[in-house]
C-alpha cells in the first residue's frame, strides 16, 4: 500500500490590512510563509499540503490578493486540502458559506480542494468543518470516521477549539483527553496556541494522537502569538513519521510587535486595576465620582493619564 506524504498548516487569516498590533505587512509576511512552505512541499516531495481552516480572515476578501496566494499554489502544481474554518464561513455556518472567498476558490482552481474525506494510499483523511456547536457534538458524540476500509492510518482534520486540558467553562471546548475516536491522529485547528502532542491509549490496541503546531499567523498580543515561532507540520504515513518544521522566514516577535509599547499598555492596565481595588473601602460621601476619582487619585500619586483614563471609563455610570 503506497505511503501519503503531506505538510500540515492552519489559520493563516489572509488579510490586506494589518492587525492593530503588527508592525510591517502582514499580507507579505503571509506570502513568504506560504512560498516558503511550497518550497517545503517540493524538497519533501509531499503528495499534498493539507490546511485546517482559516485560511482567510473573513468570508470575504480581495481577490487581487487572493489571486496572488493562488497563482502561486498552482504554479508549484501541489495539491491543496483545506476544510473551512469559522472565518471563512458565513454566520459560522459551512452551508451558508457558497459565496464566501474559499468557496470561490475551490471552484476557480483545479489543485486547490475543499477536504471532506479522501481515502488514498495506505491513509484514509477525514475533515471537519467548523460550525457553531461543533465542539458540544464532539463531546458528547466523539469524532468518528466514515472509512468502510480496514486498518488505513485514520487521520481527521478538524477546525474545533480542542484544548489540552479544561479551560474557561464560559468557552466552549473539548479537553482532547476526553474526546471518543477510531482516528489514529487528530491534526487540531483552530486553537492558536501550540501543544505539541499528545498521545492517549484507548481501550486496548488503539491509541489516539493529537497534534497542535500553533496558527501560521499571529495577528494578537496574547503569549501564545509573542512566545512562538509559526511552523508546519511534516507527516509520512508509512513509518508514521512526523516532525515539526520551523519557518525561516517567520520573524521573531520584536520585528512584528511593538513589544515595548505592549508593556506598557499592560502597566497603564494595571495602574487603573490597582485603583479601582483602592476604591473598595472607601466611603463615598459629599464628591461627585468624577471629583472623588480625581481626589483620590491625587491622594495616592496616580499619573493623571490614568485618573482621566478612570473618569472617561466610568463617567457613563454617572449619568
Amino acid at each position: 500500500m503506497v505511503n501519503i506524504k503531506f505538510l500540515y498548516l492552519y489559520c493563516s487569516h489572509l488579510k490586506g490590512t494589518n492587525p492593530s498590533n503588527r508592525r510591517g505587512n502582514y499580507f507579505e509576511d503571509i506570502r513568504l510563509k506560504f512560498a516558503e512552505i511550497l518550497k517545503l512541499g517540493r524538497e519533501y516531495k509531499v503528495d499534498r499540503i493539507i490546511h485546517g481552516g482559516d485560511w482567510g480572515d473573513g468570508p470575504m476578501m480581495s481577490l487581487s490578493l487572493i489571486d496572488i496566494i493562488v497563482d502561486m499554489i498552482e504554479k508549484e502544481g501541489i495539491i491543496w486540502d483545506i476544510i473551512r474554518g469559522n472565518h471563512d464561513e458565513v454566520g459560522h455556518n459551512p452551508n451558508l458559506s457558497g459565496e464566501s472567498i474559499l468557496d470561490h476558490i475551490f471552484r476557480r482552481s483545479k489543485i486547490v480542494t475543499h477536504l471532506d474525506d479522501e481515502d488514498i494510499g495506505n491513509a484514509y483523511i477525514q475533515g471537519f468543518d467548523y460550525y457553531h456547536g461543533i465542539e458540544n457534538d464532539i463531546k458528547e458524540k466523539g469524532l468518528f470516521s466514515k472509512c468502510q476500509r480496514n486498518n488505513p492510518k485514520r487521520i481527521a482534520v478538524v477546525h474545533a477549539f480542542l484544548t489540552p486540558e479544561k479551560w474557561l467553562p464560559q468557552v466552549l471546548h473539548v479537553p482532547v483527553g476526553e474526546i471518543k475516536t477510531d482516528f489514529d491522529l487528530i491534526l487540531v485547528a483552530h486553537n492558536h496556541a501550540e501543544f505539541g502532542a499528545k498521545k492517549f491509549q484507548d481501550g486496548y490496541d488503539h491509541y489516539k494522537t493529537f497534534i497542535s503546531i500553533g496558527s501560521l499567523s499571529r495577528m494578537t498580543v496574547a503569549k501564545s502569538d509573542i512566545e512562538r515561532m509559526p511552523n508546519v507540520l511534516f507527516v509520512d504515513t508509512e513509518n508514521a513519521v512526523m516532525k515539526v518544521i520551523p519557518l525561516e522566514c517567520a520573524k521573531p516577535p520584536e520585528m512584528i510587535f511593538d513589544l515595548e509599547k505592549i508593556k506598557q499598555g499592560e502597566q497603564f492596565e494595571a495602574s487603573i486595576d490597582n485603583f479601582i481595588t483602592s476604591l473598595e473601602n472607601v466611603k463615598f460621601q459629599g464628591l461627585n465620582l468624577k471629583g472623588l476619582i480625581e481626589e483620590i487619585g491625587r491622594q495616592q500619586g496616580y499619573d493623571t493619564e490614568v485618573i482621566k483614563e478612570i473618569v472617561n471609563r466610568m463617567g457613563e455610570f454617572e449619568q
